[in-house]
């Protein structure tokens, strides 16, 4: 805002506080403007060198206040000089030990005309900087106003978060954990809760924040590992996870902890409020708010102390206890002396419900998700129904292959505020049981999302007609079950009563096209999800929707494809997904005549011989906002990557390409996309190329994190040229001599690596091996049959 706008604003009635607005205003003016107190040039030397210059002044500047703001502002200039400056202060090197993408975009002349710069702060930056040039530059003791600024330059000079990063910020958090303040000063904690709940820190990127979570847990000494944005503290890091414990219903993410060992390292942590405090504003901060306790079987209850549980409920709103073999009553008895707990989430999955859960639950009245998952339930049918039944607050609820009876169902519809309601059966009978209780609905219940998996077997006609009366369903998933045209008149009927339905899927072996029709007709679907059974595969053969404007997502799978299917998809102008899984096309007729209006797509994944049509009408070359592209080549099918559109070079951030075969105008293509994070070519062929061809100029060499060459065959110096991938978390490969080698990186939390090779591999050649990515060191050979 410019001081003109200040006063432009329209005059109160009363001069007295108008004027004493303007005074206020002009006062906070001045001190923003006062805060430039530090003024620095810098300027391009070489293509690899970048000098910055201070300006000659001697500001008067107090920087341990608790109410500095900080500040950093960067200008650009092609040849302006400062009119008068002292030496030069810092000289950054593209081999800097903290690379910034800021700086970094300046050494290529070609991607910049910015050769000089300004930054104004009102910190000293140079003390900042060389920090990020060598970590040994730390003073012996480091404050609060140190890491702020810190993370000013770290999120304005947008720092690569890298391990170089990680062990930045592990210094600092080992000085800032040891100081005397820290420990004795109540004070301290105040300034912890300024340092991590000002803007700047809220404001950092995602990236950052967790590498700050991982040099904070290695201080710890706590082994984790990061899935998405989920936590996983593990008590060592080859332990597998279960990714399956994330439920995409619950809206948080999740802090993971593996085992018994892993939780008594953390209770042990969790003892300090200090450590505590820091840790539940960092998790806070990319929305880590869900508790997973698994897989604590064959420990005594005895050595289990759940009591630090009281002082994460102010941030943790879900919890999942899976397979705590006997600590579940302890979880239960020491969350309940929680007075103002705010647990939404609660989820029990492969262990016994007793008496003790039910009331634990009904206690919680804040509870507004129940997942229940392969529990057995131990307590009287009747007690069950009364205590699920009075629960006002529930909104959703996941039951996963309970054996029970259903006979409280039609009470808890009427009188729960349920909203979605997710059940899979793998049971007949408890199936019947369940469809027995659900033709008894005769009211329209308010639920939006119904999700049900059968057991695959022929559900009768009047369960079909009791899903009439949902009709205020947004979203509709039936999977698993037989049908026939007699259950599709029934599943019609139903559909079509649902006025507000925009999400459909449906999974079953027997799909009629007239169905097909009735559904790409139905006005309010944006998205449809539609599989049939491979074996039983029908054709869709589409007339005319005149439904362009509101579908976005189509996704068909195990479907015969006419030409004039094709013809109506292609004109749906709204479109961001198209997945062909598994489709083919019916007809061998021309193709060339179709005319492709989706150019909206986002994400394409072509499976089967419509790879062909694609191919034939030149359809990449139309699309610009390309961010995923998934193809199985099958090696009967080209597929020119080359003519993907160049708008994609800013946009596309994975590519699978499977069974498919590569050209050097392939790989020229690819190499020119700049933000490619996922490339998978598993059992791809190079024709008259090699992997390493896409060369030191390729684009994408610190974006890429997952790459995957499994049964492709490379040489060394493919091998080699792996190297120039610097950001690599996760890769798989093969190579000759070695049928199949995963190799997996984890250069955020750790410098190790660990090789996955076959159990006839030497031990000595697969070390060796390692020695091409210059890691500091392997962590362990595993061996793989293959």
């Amino acid at each position: 805002m410019n001081v003109c706008a200040i006063f432009k604003r329209r005059k109160p009635s009363s001069q007295i506080p108008y004027i004493y607005n303007i005074i206020i205003t002009l006062c906070i003016f001045l001190k923003f403007i006062s805060a430039n107190e530090f003024v620095y040039w810098f300027e391009r030397i070489t293509n690899s060198e970048i000098k910055f210059y201070r300006e000659a002044q001697q500001p008067n500047i107090n920087l341990e206040g608790s109410d500095v703001i900080y500040r950093l502002v960067i200008s650009y200039s092609l040849d302006q000089r400062p009119m008068k400056i002292s030496d030069h202060v810092f000289t950054y090197k593209n081999t800097n030990f903290i690379s910034f993408e800021v700086l970094k975009s300046l050494f290529d002349s070609n991607k910049s005309k910015n050769q000089c710069g300004k930054i104004e702060c009102n910190f000293e930056l140079e003390y900042i900087l060389r920090m990020t040039k060598d970590i040994s530059a730390l003073p012996d003791t480091v404050n609060y106003n140190h890491f702020e600024s810190l993370l000013i330059v770290l999120k304005y000079l947008k720092a690569v978060a890298d391990k170089n990063l990680c062990q930045l910020l592990q210094r600092f958090f080992m000085k800032i954990c040891n100081s005397e303040n820290f420990v004795d000063s109540t004070k301290a904690d105040v300034r912890i809760e300024e340092v991590f709940c000002k803007n700047i820190f809220f404001q950092s990127e995602l990236s950052v924040k967790k590498t700050m979570i991982s040099a904070y847990l290695n201080i710890l000494m706590l082994k984790h590992v990061f899935c998405d944005e989920n936590l996983i503290i593990l008590s060592n890091k080859n332990e597998i996870f279960d990714t399956s414990l994330f439920n995409k219903h619950i809206p948080y993410k999740n802090l993971l902890i593996n085992d018994y060992k892993a939780f008594c390292i953390l209770e042990y942590h969790f003892k300090s409020p200090k450590i505590l405090d820091i840790l539940k504003i960092l998790l806070n901060e990319i929305n880590i708010k869900s508790l997973i306790f698994y897989n604590f079987l064959n420990y005594r209850t005895t050595d289990i102390n759940f009591g630090f549980l009281k002082y994460l409920t102010d941030i943790f709103k879900s919890l999942i206890v899976f397979k705590p073999l006997g600590v579940s009553q302890i979880i239960y008895f020491e969350l309940n002396k929680v007075f103002d707990l705010n647990l939404e989430f609660f989820t029990l999955r492969k262990l016994f419900v007793d008496r003790d859960t039910l009331i634990f639950f009904s206690n919680k009245q804040t509870i507004k998700g129940l997942i229940l998952d392969n529990i057995t339930l131990d307590v009287d049918i009747d007690y069950f129904q009364k205590i699920f039944c009075l629960s006002e607050k529930l909104e959703y609820i996941e039951f996963k292959n309970i054996e029970m009876p259903f006979i409280w169902w039609i009470e808890f519809l009427q009188k729960s505020n349920i909203r979605k309601i997710i059940l899979s059966f793998n049971s007949r009978f408890v199936t019947t049981n369940f469809i027995y209780e659900w033709c008894k609905i005769e009211f329209h219940p308010n639920v939006l999302y119904l999700e049900i998996a059968f057991c695959y077997f022929e559900i009768c006609s009047e369960f079909w007609d009791s899903l009439w009366y949902f009709k205020y369903l947004q979203t509709l998933k039936l999977f698993d079950y037989e049908s026939n045209k007699k259950t599709e008149l029934c599943v019609f009927r139903a559909i079509k009563n649902m006025k507000d339905l925009e999400n459909l899927s449906i999974n079953n072996d027997f799909l009629s096209n007239d169905f097909f029709i009735f559904l790409f007709k139905k006005q309010g679907i944006k998205i449809l999800h539609l599989n049939n059974s491979y074996f039983k595969r029908q054709t869709l053969n589409l007339e005319i929707t005149n439904n362009y404007k509101s579908l976005n997502e189509i996704i068909l799978k195990n479907i015969y494809v006419s030409k004039n299917t094709l013809k109506e998809i292609f004109k749906l102008e709204s479109l961001s997904k198209l997945s062909f899984q598994f489709c083919d096309l019916k007809s061998k007729k021309s193709t060339e005549y179709l005319v492709f209006m989706s150019k909206n797509i986002k994400k394409l994944y072509l499976m089967g011989s419509v790879v062909k049509v694609f191919e034939d009408l030149d359809i990449f070359a139309g699309l610009e906002y390309l961010e995923k592209l998934q193809i199985l080549g099958r090696k009967i099918y080209s597929c020119s990557l080359s003519n993907i559109n160049l708008l994609c070079n800013s946009t596309l951030k994975s590519i699978s390409y499977r069974s498919g075969i590569l050209n050097l105008n392939n790989l020229n293509r690819l190499k020119l996309l700049k933000v490619l994070e996922e490339l998978d070519i598993c059992e791809c062929e190079f024709s008259e190329c090699c992997f390493y061809q896409l060369g030191k100029d390729c684009m994408f060499l610190n974006s890429l994190k997952y790459l995957n060459l499994s049964f492709v065959r490379i040489n060394l110096i493919d091998f080699a040229y792996l190297n120039n991938f610097k950001n690599l978390i996760f890769i798989e490969l093969s190579y000759s001599g070695v049928p199949l080698i995963q190799l997996k990186f984890t250069r955020i939390s750790s410098q190790k690596c660990h090789f996955f090779t076959k159990e006839t591999y030497d031990e000595k050649n697969a070390r060796n091996l390692s020695k091409r990515f210059m890691e500091d060191g392997i962590e362990g050979i595993y061996l793989k049959l293959v």
